[in-house]
């Protein structure tokens, strides 16, 4: 184990100095010691992908990809989970060096994970998949598999039935959900059978579990929760799994409005662990904070005082000063994760925000491919053509989100915004007929009878 740790920090650090080539090397050289390292299987993915973009080779080229990886390739395709596990693992992974974020050849690779019984690894990985492909039903399902079998019945459950809504035909999605199901009612059962304080008999451990979980409020729980958890990592400062501890920490010293003391706490536990993206973003996430507090407070002014100039412009500026602060922060998170399209989208709406419309588009037209986001990355599209004066293709956007959408708020928002596009484009009975159809069911949503009325006068002078 200390063998392992001593590998995971030496490739960590070759991952901060930027020599990818090392530090692929050396995270390969973890797994081959230990396969079931999930955090090192995902370093590794990392690694090469980041090898890929210095190279400026990202994303790869499929012609490249299938000249350099044809052999694993082929013996990746030929190969059998359940017979030799082991081979396909390490095809896979001589495949993923090249095409790290191949989707179908890391669903092979979470399968004979799993079938070599090397469950954390399996779960780390289809885990990323998921999180980058939440309209695959493939990958759903076999996140809910790996669920299943580590005994995680809740989130077997949710992700499984993500899974049969993207294929409601898959019998075999339907009886894992219904395993699922099942394993769950059991755990609940018991749960209910036999209370907590009957299952820990130490009664000072379920003290302190309860302590644990409960509500803190005052800035002296806070306190000593910091400080029962900075003796913790003290104890052991240089072991990387005190960053557990240390975004707890954070995000204690977040509440309390301590930024401060929350970047502190993150920047240990970045230096400690490299590779966990979610610290830098957790530490960007506290330059919005700061804006926040401030806007805050001189709206507090303002309302006291709304005759105060110096406080308006103040707050103008720095209204402009945390969207420019949004937008360079998301900027690097898209660059830092392509495939990530909840970033894509956030990114654009703060493009929008700033007027930056060509760029907006751009980062909308990646993030409609996520089926949570479609309708709203449509309408924000439509919304970004009309500020170009494209107003046809502005209607098509609006079009096709109306296609897609459920409730009837945005149905009329996005109606809306289509009266317009067709109206600047000349197609004034399109117009009318949109109108007609928010007045059928909102007679006084927002100004759609006054656009009516003068739609219809424009038509009358023809």
């Amino acid at each position: 184990m200390a063998d392992e740790e001593k590998l995971y920090q030496k490739a960590e650090e070759a991952f901060q100095k930027k020599n990818y080539d090392y530090a692929v090397e050396l995270f390969g050289q973890l797994l081959a010691v230990n396969p079931n390292h999930a955090k090192g299987r995902q370093a590794l993915r990392m690694s090469s992908m980041k090898r890929l973009q210095e190279a400026g080779k990202f994303p790869p080229s499929k012609v490249s990809v299938m000249l350099k990886g044809l052999i694993p390739f082929i013996k990746i395709s030929l190969g059998n989970p359940d017979k030799n596990p082991t081979a396909l693992i390490d095809n896979c992974e001589v495949f993923l060096k090249l095409d790290p974020l191949n989707v179908n050849i890391r669903l092979k690779l979470a399968a004979a994970l799993k079938s070599a019984g090397h469950l954390d690894s399996a779960l780390g990985e289809l885990e990323a998949l998921y999180d980058q492909n939440r309209d695959n039903g493939p990958v759903a399902k076999a996140l809910g598999e790996v669920y299943t079998a580590k005994g995680m019945s809740a989130k077997a459950q949710e992700t499984l039935q993500v899974a049969a809504r993207l294929a409601p035909n898959d019998h075999e999605i339907l009886r894992l959900l219904k395993q699922a199901m099942a394993m769950k009612t059991m755990d609940e059962g018991w749960s209910d059978a036999k209370g907590s304080r009957d299952m820990i008999k130490d009664k000072e451990k379920a003290a302190e579990l309860e302590k644990d979980h409960r509500l803190l409020t005052t800035d002296a729980d806070i306190q000593a929760e910091v400080d029962k958890l900075m003796a913790a990592v003290n104890a052991d400062p240089e072991n990387p799994v005190m960053t557990k501890q240390l975004k707890k920490v954070a995000d204690l010293e977040k509440k309390r409005k301590n930024f401060e003391g929350a970047e502190t706490a993150l920047k240990y536990a970045i230096r400690l662990d490299k590779i966990d993206t979610t610290l830098k973003m957790k530490l960007g996430d506290l330059k919005f904070d700061r804006f926040d507090l401030k806007i805050s407070d001189l709206q507090t002014r303002l309302k006291e005082k709304p005759d105060d100039a110096a406080a308006k412009e103040q707050l103008t500026k720095l209204t402009k000063d945390k969207l420019r602060a949004q937008i360079e922060e998301y900027k690097q998170r898209a660059l830092e994760h392509p495939t990530d399209l909840g970033i894509r989208f956030q990114l654009g709406t703060f493009l929008y925000k700033g007027g930056m419309f060509d760029e907006a588009i751009g980062e909308f037209q990646q993030a409609v491919k996520d089926p949570k986001r479609q309708v709203e990355s449509q309408n924000y599209l439509g919304n970004c053509f009309m500020r170009k004066k494209l107003y046809d293709m502005a209607a098509n956007q609006f079009e096709q989100a109306l296609t897609k959408v459920v409730a009837s708020e945005q149905d009329k928002a996005i109606r809306y915004c289509l009266i317009d596009a067709y109206w600047q484009n000349g197609e004034h009975a399109k117009a009318m007929a949109e109108c007609k159809k928010i007045l059928n069911v909102d007679m006084a949503y927002k100004d759609v009878a006054r656009k009516l009325e003068e739609i219809q006068k424009q038509i009358a002078k023809k």
